[in-house]
């Protein structure tokens, strides 16, 4: 089988660029490349290697237009620092969107909208959850 690992994540949002270095900024992503007429950006979560598009398709909205709940769609980071980076995030522009109860007491997590309207989890838990 010529599988070789899930290459990156895409995104459609309003404003690549603007959300690649909102995420660069505030949650230490690394910015690989934006296109230079703004319509694509790649970042890359510094932990875990993952490679995001986010991208604007003249044709194709925002997926978030069609998103009833927090839930369907997001992007979960972890955290030491729940408070913290709860608050950091708020005053960079995301929305508190809901807690998440979780089947473990110790866990923290909350759901936040980014400025550019994807919604990030943010979870502090002692054990990693799948292991």
């Amino acid at each position: 089988m010529g599988f070789q690992g899930v290459e990156h994540v895409g995104f459609v949002v309003r404003d690549p660029v603007g959300a690649a270095e909102w995420y660069g900024s505030h949650l230490s992503f690394r910015v690989l490349r934006s296109a230079p007429d703004g319509s694509v950006a790649f970042i890359q979560c510094p932990e875990t290697g993952l490679i995001f598009e986010l991208i604007a398709e003249g044709n194709v909205s925002a997926a978030v237009k069609d998103l009833t709940h927090p839930l369907q769609v997001h992007l979960a980071v972890r955290t030491n620092s729940f408070d913290a980076d709860r608050d950091r995030l708020i005053r960079s522009g995301a929305e508190f969107a809901m807690h998440c109860e979780t089947n473990d007491p110790a866990a923290r997590v909350c759901i936040l909208k980014d400025p550019f309207g994807l919604y990030v989890q943010l979870a502090q838990r002692k054990d990693a959850f799948w292991e």
